[in-house]
């Protein structure tokens, strides 16, 4: 996503912490829109939630996560940090605790897949955690329902970086030629359907400017996603920008 939306939000403590930030999640948005290449990522209840492959294969549509795998490390697994992250949201109303409870579930599953399973994935998870829980402390006091609508932007955030992923790596594919043009079709079809399905939940959110941000992020999709369709014509800058190292490779305008 855009470079605002950067993986450190909140100055990590210690140098290690922030070097194993740094390193994975540039792993997990290289190629955003803002950096010319593609991230898929998540959104609220009742949209599609982020692909479970972090490659964003391009013939895959939206799947739930789960509740996330377990490390081999000492943090928590995926059951236990969704109980983390909703203890942490002491703000929110009892009639709100069922909806928490999936966007928390569903958020600590991507921490898990943006982490990884190798040996710096349980400080990731704990910067991870660390930043929502300054997030939340800052819009506890707020105006009522302030810190249901920090994890709700949250995902919404995750799952627009996920569709991001998979349409970029639908048109590598149709540059490529590495896909057919009726599954092509078919994953760009869907793609459209999830834009439209992210894009209330989107508009939804308080604030402005991630609105605006987030919603020019479904546009590049959407763009990416008639690319795949069509086989062809106007594209993303960064498809673009891609099919400009392959010259023999036809299509992308």
């Amino acid at each position: 996503m855009r470079n605002r939306r950067a993986c450190s939000r909140s100055r990590p403590a210690g140098a290690l912490v922030a070097v194993l930030l740094i390193g994975a999640c540039s792993a997990d948005r290289a190629g955003s829109p803002s950096a010319g290449a593609a991230s898929p990522g998540a959104g609220s209840t009742g949209a599609a939630a982020p692909s479970a492959d972090p490659a964003g294969s391009p013939g895959a549509a939206s799947a739930s996560p789960g509740s996330g795998a377990s490390s081999s490390g000492s943090e928590p697994a995926g059951d236990a940090l969704a109980g983390e992250i909703e203890a942490q949201a002491t703000g929110v109303e009892p009639a709100n605790r069922a909806e928490l409870a999936s966007l928390a579930a569903e958020l600590a599953a991507d921490w898990r897949r943006e982490a990884g399973r190798d040996k710096d994935t349980d400080a990731i998870v704990a910067l991870l955690r660390r930043e929502l829980s300054d997030k939340l402390a800052a819009a506890r006091g707020g105006p009522a329902g302030a810190e249901l609508e920090v994890v709700r932007a949250e995902v919404c955030d995750r799952r627009a970086r996920a569709l991001s992923r998979r349409s970029l790596a639908l048109g590598k594919a149709v540059v490529d030629g590495a896909i057919a043009a009726a599954e092509a079709r078919g994953a760009g079809e869907q793609l459209r359907r999830d834009v439209a399905a992210l894009m209330p939940r989107i508009r939804a959110l308080r604030d402005p400017d991630r609105v605006r941000a987030l919603s020019r992020d479904l546009q590049e999709v959407s763009i990416e996603a008639s690319f795949a369709i069509t086989g062809g014509g106007p594209t993303s800058r960064r498809l673009g920008d891609y099919q400009a190292q392959k010259p023999g490779a036809p299509h992308a305008q």
